[in-house]
């Protein structure tokens, strides 16, 4: 609460999709501490894949093309973009983690995490021969 004790203005940034239950736990929590005395961010040990989702969609696949542009790397910034269209890719010819296949439809089909990056690293290798 050590934003509270200073008086700046805090938010709370969660992800149901880790832990439902603890976030859920946590997210009313906080609720009544905003309810009480203001608005609230406490971080917790999955705040960086929070903010790592937040800098993806901000400046592209999870920030490596923004980061080429600060270092003046045209070869990262080259890789950042393959690497993102070749997921794009992957995605779209129908190999996705069950979150997204879940949204497509019930009859699609799904990998798993190491399914989908095993994809994506093939799919990158014949993209950069």
């Amino acid at each position: 609460m050590y934003g509270l004790l200073k008086g700046w203005p805090v938010c709370l940034s969660t992800k149901n999709t880790i832990l439902e239950a603890y976030d859920g736990r946590f997210k009313d929590l906080f609720q009544d501490v905003f309810d009480a005395d203001g608005f609230v961010w406490e971080c917790k040990s999955d705040d960086g894949d929070v903010q790592s989702d937040t800098v993806a969609q901000g400046f592209g696949f999870l920030g490596l093309a923004h980061r080429g542009k600060l270092d003046g790397n045209q070869k990262l910034i080259d890789y950042a973009l393959l690497l993102e269209k070749v997921t794009v890719d992957t995605v779209e010819a129908g190999q996705m983690t069950e979150d997204l296949a879940q949204l497509v439809g019930d009859t699609q089909k799904w990998l798993t995490t190491e399914g989908f990056l095993e994809a994506i690293a093939d799919d990158l290798d014949e993209a950069m021969a």
